[in-house]
């Protein structure tokens, strides 16, 4: 709970929510972007940040949006990790967003929360990472305009001040055919990830997207298996990622290495890649 002085605001559309934005900014204001609220109240009370404006997304019909209309797919930003998953919109976004938090929690955590927010881990992520023509919707001074979301998606979601990230856009067809993930932590399903891979293969090559691992989620794609040994593949792999491995709390970069080494190869044995 915020205890400090607020102004609140709850704006019916992400234009009317930018307009709110220049507005307190040009009136000497501090406004922060209101959504599931999880982050915003947690940071608020440390003082790591300081808004005198709320302007709460909540009330914005393109983010709370989630459909599936044929194959094409929308996710707005401010619908819950909970609501996305009971949608079963695809195995693979399913599991990335079933390992975040507890279901209590993922009720108040949203799609645009987790991927926006401070936390480096970013897990909702990791599908999108791996699934072509992903557009971002993203409300701008000058209109919605739609972007491709590995444009924009940078280690964080790159928006310029004042912008609102609306939503998701994706063609189910799009989604990788043959996929598999594997996530491992420290103490319990619930706990922020030593290593979460999720590997997609089409034809002779493989795709990789990776949180926990490195600093931020990372994907590296295309990896061609032509004229590789099998014994010789999950090398071929490490050394793709060997440069982002971090070391922190959690876990040493060796063991987080030897836990990539063990994932990737229950994967490819899993596909018979490997004997």
């Amino acid at each position: 709970m915020i205890t400090r002085p607020l102004i609140y605001k709850r704006p019916a559309s992400c234009k009317e929510a930018v307009e709110a934005y220049f507005e307190a900014t040009v009136q000497g204001h501090t406004p922060v972007y209101y959504n599931g609220g999880s982050e915003v109240n947690t940071f608020t009370r440390k003082f790591k940040m300081k808004p005198d404006v709320l302007i709460d997304l909540k009330g914005t019909e393109e983010t709370m949006r989630l459909t599936c209309k044929d194959t094409t797919v929308y996710i707005g930003a401010s619908v819950s990790l909970n609501e996305v998953i009971k949608a079963a919109i695809h195995p693979l976004i399913t599991s990335s967003l079933a390992s975040i938090a507890d279901h209590t929690t993922r009720n108040h955590i949203t799609f645009g929360g987790n991927i926006c927010g401070r936390l480096p881990y970013r897990e909702a992520v990791l599908p999108l990472l791996l699934t072509k023509d992903v557009m971002a919707h993203i409300q701008t001074q000058e209109g919605l305009v739609k972007k491709t979301f590995t444009s924009v998606f940078k280690n964080r979601l790159i928006l310029n001040k004042g912008e609102v990230f609306v939503g998701i856009e994706f063609d189910k067809a799009n989604l990788p055919m043959q996929a598999d993930a594997i996530r491992k932590t420290k103490s319990g399903k619930i706990d922020y990830p030593l290593i979460h891979v999720m590997m997609s293969k089409e034809e002779n090559h493989l795709s990789i997207a990776t949180s926990g691992y490195g600093s931020f989620p990372d994907c590296f794609e295309n990896i061609s298996m032509s004229d590789v040994e099998s014994t010789s593949l999950i090398d071929l792999l490490l050394d793709q990622l060997t440069d982002k491995v971090k070391s922190d709390g959690l876990g040493s970069a060796d063991y987080r290495k030897n836990l990539m080494k063990i994932a990737l190869g229950d994967i490819l044995k899993k596909w018979e890649v490997l004997g």
